[in-house]
């Protein structure tokens, strides 16, 4: 009798400037209990030993492949990556996290037995102060695009590419967008559009590692805003076509953003643009202004009181840094 192959996962791991932490990472996903694995390190110009560690794996372990390249962001590694990508699955994981022993053949039982194109596990954030909180989703089971694109605005967490099994086929044509910011949130809903069946579990399979430095703290910088403007913009056109039921709630995270931007941008070069756009926002919107605002408290507090909404934002700011942002939700 023939012996059943698994099918093959490809593991894509951008790497740049992470030599404390890229042997945890890498360690952790040598030794899954799936073994079927491409491990596709992609080396962004690392001024560190970081692509001199991806070698050293790489010469012994032959299911890893490296790829040094001039530094190009996140969002070209990954490219990188997908365009030589073998595997029936993709699976992302950031160089400075890890993974447990049993991820990799966990989701792939799920995609499996549940004929589905996207498996959704949770995470663990290891905080700088040695504490740690699970994130995700308590849902399981299958669940529509619908609901996911729901849970996908109530959630930034849900966001993350690095959080997902996707079927290979999913990225047909589909790339991340180079030098845009909140590169993750940009894709994750397109390539939900795309699914056909979606699984969650509450399993936590996924290790953050938060840093002083974290990208967390860029939420309310320049680069942050205008990018979540034009991709709440472009998904917001999308669910116009294809999800009427959540145009309100998306209209309200555009109109936060445009408020956000419109104290936080000023100065900006941009800042002229960014005007333009979110007057042209308030001329198609005003009409449904009243409506929108039930879905946001920020928007509330804006037009009845602006300077605690301000203050509140701020506050929330000061939350983020310290990396205490899951009470603030």
């Amino acid at each position: 009798m023939m012996e059943t192959v698994s099918p093959l996962i490809s593991i894509i791991i951008p790497v740049y400037k992470v030599e404390p932490y890229l042997r945890n990472c890498l360690d952790s996903i040598v030794n899954q209990t799936n073994r079927n694995l491409e491990i596709i390190l992609v080396d962004d110009g690392s001024p560190d030993k970081s692509g001199d560690i991806c070698d050293a794996y790489a010469a012994a372990d032959e299911r890893i492949i490296v790829i040094h390249q001039n530094n190009q962001g996140v969002s070209a590694a990954r490219n990188a990556g997908l365009d030589i990508a073998k595997g029936d699955y993709i699976l992302f994981v950031d160089s400075d996290d890890w993974i447990e022993q049993e991820t990799c053949e966990a989701v792939l039982n799920l995609a499996l037995k549940n004929n589905a194109d996207l498996v959704c596990f949770r995470l663990r954030i290891h905080l700088p102060s040695g504490e740690a909180q699970d994130r995700g989703t308590d849902t399981v089971g299958i669940i529509d695009k619908q609901e996911m694109m729901y849970q996908l605005m109530l959630d930034d967490d849900l966001n993350s590419v690095a959080l997902k099994l996707f079927s290979r086929n999913l990225f047909g044509g589909l790339r991340f967008l180079e030098g845009r910011y909140c590169e993750d949130m940009d894709i994750v809903y397109k390539l939900v559009h795309r699914s056909q069946a979606i699984y969650l579990t509450d399993a936590v399979l996924y290790h953050y590692c938060r840093h002083q430095q974290s990208l967390t703290s860029l939420r309310y910088q320049a680069n942050s805003i205008k990018s979540r403007v034009l991709i709440f913009q472009e998904r917001l056109i999308l669910f116009q076509k294809e999800y009427p039921e959540l145009v309100d709630r998306q209209s309200a995270m555009l109109m936060r953003e445009f408020l956000l931007g419109k104290e936080w941008l000023r100065g900006d070069p941009d800042y002229p643009i960014f005007l333009d756009d979110y007057q042209e926002f308030m001329k198609q919107y005003r009409p449904k202004i009243k409506a929108i605002k039930q879905y946001n408290r920020l928007i509330r507090l804006y037009y009845y009181c602006r300077p605690l909404a301000m203050l509140y934002e701020k506050g929330r700011h000061f939350l983020y840094r310290k990396g205490y942002e899951g009470i603030v939700k």
